[in-house]
């Protein structure tokens, strides 16, 4: 396939992930506790799927193209910034004033092993147990 026609395609793919990804947490309600909200963020970022090379592929790309591409940079700062969102407003009762600055050190540990398992390092993230 020409190069014009893959891009459409893996514009749609990231877009998809995107929106399947931001989707995917829409359950939280339920969960009252704030340290089981934080647990089922977190578990929800490590589904299986998510991990699968196609989709683990994807994100690494949707991140390389918010670097040149306006509409793909303000999806990222959406999933970003709805991702701190969640995690602070779950962490204030655990840890006061400190809840934005864990909540940013959460998010970035979550990109890091995607980051490690897209380069084939793939970790620690299959032994993972979620513990209540």
């Amino acid at each position: 396939m020409p190069k014009l026609g893959v891009e459409p395609i893996r514009r749609a793919a990231l877009v998809k992930a995107t929106i399947t990804e931001i989707g995917e947490s829409g359950a939280l309600g339920m969960v009252a506790i704030p340290v089981e909200r934080v647990g089922a963020i977190v578990k929800s970022r490590f589904s299986q799927i998510n991990f699968h090379r196609e989709v683990a592929a994807t994100w690494l790309n949707f991140y390389v193209l918010a670097q040149v591409s306006d509409e793909a940079q303000r999806l990222l700062r959406a999933y970003q910034v709805r991702l701190r969102s969640k995690l602070s407003y779950s962490l204030r009762p655990l840890v006061g004033d400190r809840a934005e600055e864990v909540a940013d050190r959460i998010a970035a540990l979550i990109d890091g092993i995607y980051l490690k398992h897209t380069l084939g390092h793939d970790g620690p993230i299959a032994n993972m147990r979620w513990h209540k």
